[in-house]
């Protein structure tokens, strides 16, 4: 990846970390599906007219209405577990399990992706990532955490659809443009999301004050609508796992937000997590004899 891939990657992780926080906070006021439905309604919305403005066309073949299907039931699916996640467990955690992304894409990638093969120093430059991950929000109360296994549980089910997604429209879909395989496959996750809503939450009760719209506007417009059309652009782009090496940043927006805005101290721990991160990422991103990010 060239320094611009890299940079836009660095900083669209760091808002995508901070998601989780805004997740749990919309849950205070509105059940996990709903929540999500609502978000990206408003997302759709967004993308669509920025699109007409743009010009961009958003038709697809007909031919093509089953890969929109395929990713659409698999995002509805992921972001319905995901959201139900968030609620059971912590942010902290939902944060680290995302972060098992990266290890099911460059699997898959390995086997399916021509040219994104696993080695030695994707392999170790994932590790080192992972372990940074580890090291930051490693907790020893193991009694205190079994009561998030659930959630946990559930968190991990969504990043193993994540990667399925991202596997499906390298393979598949790189004649697309970022609109069409964002816009489509939201659409029908919107219905899944719904359906999900319907069927699995009793509780239709919605507390609605300041901190939960905000979330929401927070969700919809940064992440959803600006986010994934930068996220998805980068992904026809640049290799898979690449991309996904830079995924581990994302609990550090956690972090620098619990530092900013909540006078978190700044502990080894801390430095350390940051340290094996950074590693991680220029192991991946530099080959041998090479000096800096590598042009492709």
């Amino acid at each position: 990846m060239d320094l611009q891939g890299s940079a836009m990657a660095v900083v669209l992780c760091l808002i995508f970390g901070s998601n989780a926080l805004a997740i749990k906070i919309s849950l205070i006021g509105m059940p996990p599906a709903a929540a999500a439905a609502i978000r990206f309604v408003i997302a759709v919305v967004i993308i669509y007219f920025y699109a007409r403005y743009k010009k961009v066309d958003l038709a697809i073949e007909a031919k093509n209405y089953v890969h929109v299907l395929f990713l659409g039931i698999f995002f509805g699916a992921q972001f319905t577990i995901f959201y139900a996640g968030v609620n059971y467990t912590t942010v902290s955690h939902a944060s680290i399990l995302m972060n098992t992304q990266p290890f099911f894409v460059a699997i898959f990638a390995h086997f399916l992706l021509s040219g994104d093969r696993l080695n030695i120093r994707k392999i170790g430059g994932i590790a080192l990532a992972f372990i940074g991950v580890v090291v930051l929000f490693y907790q020893r109360d193991a009694e205190a955490y079994s009561k998030y296994l659930f959630g946990d549980f559930l968190v991990l089910i969504s990043a193993f659809f994540w990667s399925v997604q991202t596997i499906y429209i390298k393979r598949l879909l790189d004649d697309w443009n970022n609109f069409q395989i964002v816009l489509h496959p939201i659409t029908i996750g919107i219905l899944v999301l719904t359906i999900s809503h319907l069927i699995f939450e009793e509780s239709t009760l919605f507390t609605i004050n300041g901190k939960v719209v905000l979330a929401i506007l927070y969700q919809a417009v940064i992440v959803a609508g600006i986010g994934y059309l930068a996220w998805t652009t980068l992904l026809l782009k640049y290799k898979a796992t690449q991309l996904s090496t830079f995924i581990f940043l994302m609990p550090i927006s956690g972090v620098i937000l619990g530092i900013v805005f909540m006078g978190d101290p700044v502990t080894f721990r801390l430095i350390g997590g940051l340290v094996f991160i950074a590693l991680g990422i220029l192991v991946v991103n530099i080959k041998p004899k090479e000096h800096f990010l590598v042009r492709e």
